[in-house]
């Protein structure tokens, strides 16, 4: 399993945050959006909006390599991930 930076909020508009961040966005969800749009059965809705980035895409089992991949996207991307943190409507954002 990769290390992934994950950010979400109930009003976060991840598409404008997309726009305008350098960060790779590996995926995102829209509020009110089908949580699994392949699945005809499941009819649950995203209650919130987000993305995801990758952060390291060492394998789990490899954790010193993620920690030494993390630290340096972190050091590489310090700006446009507090900047992620600090967006308007974020309320969650984690590794």
């Amino acid at each position: 399993m990769t290390c992934i930076l994950r950010a979400s909020g109930t009003t976060f508009e991840a598409d404008h945050f997309i726009a305008r961040t350098s960060l790779v966005t590996d995926s995102l969800w829209r509020k009110g959006e089908k949580r699994f749009p392949l699945n005809k059965a499941k009819e649950a809705t995203n209650d919130s909006s987000g993305i995801r980035i990758l952060a390291s895409e060492a394998d789990f089992s490899n954790l010193s390599q993620q920690i030494e991949d993390v630290i340096l996207f972190l050091r590489q991307n310090q700006t446009a991930v507090t900047e992620l943190a600090s967006f308007p409507g974020v309320e969650s954002a984690v590794l």
